[in-house]
């Protein structure tokens, strides 16, 4: 038989003490994955700025070309050697000097076409051969002018150079010298 418990004993009930909660989880310190995943994403952070700033170095003379192309004016008495200068200089800034110094006329054009994408050449290579005309000419006819300077701009912007320069500090003022 059960006895009956007296109410001089405990309830039993009373003795069990409160749930314990866990503590609050806490980021730190990372698990090592999240270290090597942070690491990969700085790294790639870091080559693509440096790849970002090479480029933009890389394309400081044409850049500088483009802008002295915008100050040439049709009624400067010799801009088709003006134009033609810039082309050269820009050349000289992506070229060996060797391979680019020396040429002119129908093989200077014949290089200036032949470093532009295949699909463009036939864009630019009215204007060039105007541009050639032009800059033998004693009495130069302005009705080319913005004929010559589109091709100007678009043999820039499709100006492919093999391969980066190897002082890429080398700039279209320094080409000057060489034109």
């Amino acid at each position: 038989m059960q006895s009956i418990p007296d109410s001089s004993q405990a309830d039993p009930l009373t003795q069990l003490k409160d749930i314990h909660v866990p503590s609050t989880i806490s980021a730190w310190p990372l698990d090592w994955g999240w270290w090597c995943l942070a690491a990969i994403i700085l790294g790639l952070i870091i080559v693509l700025i440096v790849i970002a700033v090479r480029k933009y170095r890389f394309n400081q003379a044409r850049r500088e070309a483009k802008a002295l192309l915008n100050s040439v004016s049709s009624t400067q008495n010799n801009w088709p050697m003006e134009i033609n200068q810039i082309l050269k200089r820009t050349a000289l800034s992506y070229f060996p000097n060797q391979e680019v110094a020396s040429l002119y006329g129908s093989q200077w054009q014949s290089f200036l076409l032949q470093v532009v994408p295949k699909k463009r050449r036939t864009k630019i290579q009215d204007g060039l051969t105007q541009l050639q005309q032009l800059q033998y000419t004693p009495d130069i006819d302005n009705s080319y002018f913005e004929t010559c300077v589109n091709a100007a701009h678009n043999w820039l912007n499709y100006l492919e150079p093999k391969q980066m320069p190897s002082d890429s500090n080398k700039n279209i003022e320094q080409g000057a010298t060489h034109a």
